[in-house]
């Protein structure tokens, strides 16, 4: 059996939102464009010698952690708001209390799924790249 592409879970995401244009399918479809992300980050840094994943919940900061450490701050920091979209989208079904987070006086609709959908994009590629030369 091959690997997973971690990828399709950005075109599955793209795919669930324009096919269902309201908030379950948005908030579906952040999920999925952040998973291609950190399952390629994960992989990456993994392979790279950044990072070990655990298979916890704690791998998300890790990931985050790896990349700060090995001066890939720009992508940490695009990656960190794709976590708070992401955590967002699948928690905060109903209005929470003040301070959960920066997104929670949004409703998820398209344009939190574009902001979503272009963090993705953006550092997809990158994250790609951080796998050794050899591994490409």
């Amino acid at each position: 059996m091959a690997d997973f592409n971690a990828r399709e879970f950005f075109e599955l995401g793209s795919k669930i939102a324009a096919a269902h244009a309201n908030e379950c399918g948005y908030r579906t479809a952040i999920g999925r464009v952040y998973y291609a992300c950190h399952l390629i980050g994960s992989d990456a840094t993994k392979e790279k010698g950044w990072f070990v994943p655990k298979n916890r919940a704690e791998d998300h900061s890790g990931l985050c952690r790896a990349l700060k450490d090995h001066n890939q701050t720009r992508i940490e920091n695009k990656l960190r708001d794709l976590i708070e979209l992401r955590e967002h989208a699948d928690y905060h079904i109903k209005k929470p209390s003040s301070g959960s987070c920066r997104y929670c006086n949004n409703v998820v609709d398209k344009q939190m799924w574009e902001r979503a959908e272009s963090i993705a994009s953006y550092i997809l590629p990158k994250l790609e790249d951080i796998y050794p030369q050899q591994h490409k």
